[in-house]
């Protein structure tokens, strides 16, 4: 699929309806975000939703030439407002996700979460039902709530096997460690950015409200539709490689 057919079913109405151009009020605005501003309405920066949609277009047409060349792409969303969307929307595109904690070196040290994830495969075996009557009920607890912290952390990332293409990140400023490790080791950074935060170390900038649960939702499903359209048509991708900067 051609980068124009891609931007054909990105929808200005859609980004309106789920108030993506609402950013943060005037006196919160960063500075390096001017070029992304629409204008002020009640106190209120207004975000210029062209850019907003170019953004997107690049963002869908990078993801799904790494989707096709079979290159992951981790979602990350911590916040309560997409913690359940950012999982749903990646499982349906099968890439990995954090949704609930971001854990410091999960890039920048990912033998060392590997082995931790070796070990909730380890927990949940044991903490089968079988396994369970073997043991003491206070052995029980003490292993299922062990097994509950590592899932709440790693279960996104369990099959993860090797380190992302890229990041897809919402909310700039709440995840700037992530984005920090991946600046570090050459990741890529796809980052939805409020008028509030800093547009340094992201390579693929969407403008947007990060807020809201109705913007965080459609962004997660263009780019998951992307993927989805990259694995499915491998062959009708052009020949950008996955070292290319997605700013040229």
């Amino acid at each position: 699929m051609a980068e124009t057919q891609i931007a054909s079913k990105i929808s200005l109405r859609d980004l309106i309806k789920a108030g993506v151009h609402f950013g943060h009020r005037k006196r919160f605005w960063h500075p390096s975000y001017k070029n992304y501003l629409f204008g002020v309405r009640n106190g209120l920066h207004i975000i210029n939703l062209d850019e907003t949609k170019r953004g997107l277009i690049q963002a869908t047409h990078f993801c799904k030439t790494l989707a096709a060349n079979n290159k992951t792409v981790l979602f990350v969303c911590t916040k309560s407002a997409g913690s359940d969307a950012v999982k749903l929307e990646a499982d349906r595109c099968g890439m990995p996700y954090v949704n609930h904690r971001w854990l410091g070196g999960l890039l920048s040290n990912y033998e060392t979460v590997l082995r931790s994830v070796n070990k909730l495969k380890d927990y949940e075996e044991k903490s089968k039902p079988e396994s369970l009557s073997r043991m003491t009920k206070k052995e029980g607890m003490r292993l299922l709530t062990k097994f509950s912290k590592l899932q709440a952390n790693l279960s996104g990332v369990r099959n993860m096997n090797t380190l992302p293409s890229a990041l897809f990140v919402i909310d700039a400023g709440y995840h700037k460690i992530a984005i920090k490790e991946a600046n570090k080791i050459g990741i890529q950074v796809i980052a939805v950015v409020d008028s509030n935060t800093s547009t340094e170390g992201i390579d693929v900038l969407i403008p947007g409200n990060d807020d809201s649960s109705h913007s965080i939702s459609v962004y997660l499903r263009y780019i998951a539709d992307a993927i989805l359209i990259g694995k499915a048509n491998p062959n009708a991708v052009d020949g950008t490689k996955d070292n290319a900067s997605p700013k040229d």
